[in-house]
């Protein structure tokens, strides 16, 4: 009964993954699988920086192996002493406290706010001492936080400010002003599938401190680039990947892609679990995926203005933002539309078989589901950050979502939803 009731087809399945690629950027990848010298540049990866650096009005670019290793090569840079401290909201990934352990420091949490997700001014001053070295804020969702009276705060102490926009936007008013006007900031950005742009695996990080890049440079020529035959398995897992993942296929193909990462052909760093640094760590991006980031980079405001009118979509139906503090963001191109409700299962039903990893960001350190305190967290000391993660709900914005399909669902599920919003 259950096997039955997986493969009851629904009209379609929206994957999380894979939604601002294009299919030129697929045959493309074909090709390059078979013919690599004649379609990757050797400069590749500087074409891509470049780039980046006129899309954000940023000095220096530099792009890693992914996001989480763009904030080890960020820490390792910074140089700091063993006993020095950075403030992390709790509500994150648990890659990042990883890259803080790995560069030898410790991860100080703070909580973050039950509307908007991200933390502010009076969850940071009570967490700071005489061993911060950084604050560290996170975009949750796309979502960015508020930096004015931040970066105020932080030039008052000298500290370091590290914007982990690994969620995007990618082109951000703010992060553009905070760059240019506050010397100790350094952003950094994550490419890997689920994010607003996909290089399959990747990441990259901006600044205007030329010390500092020039620091991350030097420290990371040194760095291997992923093997040939790993580059080949990525080139697959796109060609794969990319079809399964497609709203009219997915129902059955994430079954595929499951038994394709089950027998270990699927391409991805796995340390969520370790807190000792692993082997190859950190690497180089390939030229491979800096063209295909050259290639997403060309559709960036195709990629902005869908997610910005899938928000609307939701919004009309849901409307949490209206119920949040989103007065100061500008940005509305959020990589998931994201609301908390009284109980998920009282959602509507087909809810999960229409949106895949609905519920992401499950635990206060996505990707680690218990023994927290190895990774220096007190529990119950982030209560919002616990409680986001049992009521959190996230819909994709990609273009990949048919508006028509998610509007028809809306109307009729609309209101069901609103009724289940955790309103204080």
């Amino acid at each position: 009964m259950a096997l039955k009731e997986y493969f009851r087809k629904p009209a379609v399945s929206y994957c999380y993954i894979y939604g601002s690629n294009s299919f030129s950027e697929w045959v493309y990848t074909f090709k390059s699988l078979f013919l690599p010298k004649m379609m990757i540049r050797e400069d590749a990866t500087l074409l891509y920086e470049q780039k980046i650096c006129t899309l954000t009005g940023a000095d220096f670019s530099h792009a890693t192996g992914s996001g989480r290793m763009a904030l080890y090569s960020i820490l390792k840079a910074l140089n700091f002493d063993s006993k020095d401290e950075i403030l992390i909201p709790a509500y994150t990934c648990v890659v990042v406290p990883n890259a803080v352990l790995y560069a030898g420091l410790k991860p100080v949490y703070v909580d973050v706010d039950m509307k908007n997700f991200v933390t502010n001014l009076s969850y940071i001053r009570p967490k700071i001492t005489i061993n911060t070295k950084v604050i560290y804020l996170q975009n949750t969702f796309g979502i960015e936080t508020d930096l004015t009276d931040i970066v105020e705060y932080a030039s008052q102490l000298g500290l370091w400010i590290i914007v982990d926009a690994a969620h995007g936007p990618i082109i951000s008013d703010q992060a553009k002003n905070v760059i240019r006007r506050y010397k100790k900031s350094v952003y950094f950005f994550s490419t890997d599938r689920s994010k607003y742009i996909n290089t399959i695996l990747g990441g990259f990080l901006i600044t205007n401190n030329d010390e500092l890049y020039k620091t991350i440079t030097s420290i990371n020529q040194q760095l291997n680039t992923l093997s040939k035959n790993r580059i080949i398995k990525l080139k697959v897992n796109f060609l794969i990947e990319y079809f399964f993942t497609l709203p009219l296929i997915f129902w059955f193909g994430d079954l595929i892609l499951a038994i394709f990462k089950k027998i270990r052909l699927r391409v991805a760093f796995l340390d969520e679990k370790l807190t000792r640094m692993p082997e190859n760590y950190p690497v180089r991006i390939s030229n491979f995926q800096s063209e295909i980031g050259l290639r997403q980079l060309d559709r960036i405001g195709r990629n902005k203005t869908y997610r910005g009118e899938m928000v609307e979509i939701y919004e009309r139906f849901i409307g949490w933002q209206s119920l949040s503090d989103h007065t100061k963001n500008t940005n509305k191109d959020f990589l998931r539309y994201s609301f908390v409700v009284k109980n998920r299962k009282d959602l509507p039903s087909d809810f999960t078989k229409m949106f895949s990893n609905a519920f992401w960001f499950s635990s206060p350190f996505q990707g680690r589901e218990k023994d927290f305190c190895e990774i220096f967290y007190a529990a119950g000391s982030c209560p919002n950050s616990e409680y986001l993660a049992d009521h959190i709900v996230n819909l994709p914005t990609h273009e990949r979502i048919n508006k028509k399909i998610v509007t028809d669902f809306l109307i009729k599920n609309g209101k069901l939803l609103r009724e289940n919003l955790a309103i204080d």
